[in-house]
């Protein structure tokens, strides 16, 4: 514990306690009103109880997103798999949004994507791992006989539009009116292949925080 303590000390954004506790917090995050709330809140405070203080001024929220993108890469090797990871890790804490709409259309969202073949690949190495977040997907994953197909004419040839200056810059419109009609373009253009990304859209219509996060996906 000693040697923890020096590296939490040293460098605490990738110390192993610090992504303890990150985990933790995250952890009581997403059992607030949810079925053994009661429990997982008692079980995370003893775990935090053990730890000792920390100072949490080191956890900020840019090391949790890396947190997120480090734990994908060591999960999986698949570049599309590590995706389907970080967009359903958002979409399960949407899932907590005061917003009814967006609680909605994230669980929208996780019923599709799970749902289909990349889904079930992603499900099928996934529950392997004694992750928590497991629990919360789980009630979302039906069992189909066959996949859920992304519409054929979300893959036509990239749209014209995109070359068009306007959808690049907001102009007289407000940020959140501009970032939505730049992923809905992107999403609509045909350039858009992953099928787990083309189905962000309900989520993308009612966060534009959301849309913010997953745009460099989209353009990537």
């Amino acid at each position: 514990m000693k040697d923890l303590m020096k590296e939490f000390q040293e460098n605490p954004q990738d110390c192993v306690i610090v992504k303890l506790m990150v985990n933790l917090l995250q952890l009581s995050k997403m059992a607030i009103n949810h079925t053994g709330e009661k429990a997982v809140l008692e079980a995370v405070g003893s775990c935090l109880g053990e730890v000792g203080p920390i100072d949490f001024s080191t956890i900020a929220l840019p090391h949790n997103k890396n947190i997120s993108y480090s734990k994908a890469a060591d999960l999986f090797e698949d570049r599309e798999l590590q995706w389907v990871f970080i967009m359903l890790t958002l979409i399960n804490n949407a899932l907590i949004d005061r917003c009814i709409e967006v609680r909605s259309a994230a669980a929208a969202c996780l019923k599709n994507i799970l749902a289909t073949k990349t889904g079930n690949a992603f499900w099928e190495i996934y529950k392997s791992k004694a992750d928590p977040m497991l629990i919360y997907l789980h009630p979302f994953r039906m069992s189909r006989k066959k996949f859920l197909e992304v519409p054929c004419s979300a893959r036509d040839t990239p749209s014209e539009t995109l070359d068009s200056v306007s959808l690049w810059t907001p102009q007289s419109r407000s940020h959140d009116s501009w970032m939505k009609s730049l992923t809905f373009a992107l999403l609509d253009s045909g350039g858009v292949k992953s099928e787990v990304l083309l189905l962000l859209k309900p989520l993308c219509e009612v966060q534009t925080d959301f849309c913010q996060t997953v745009l460099p996906y989209l353009i990537h």
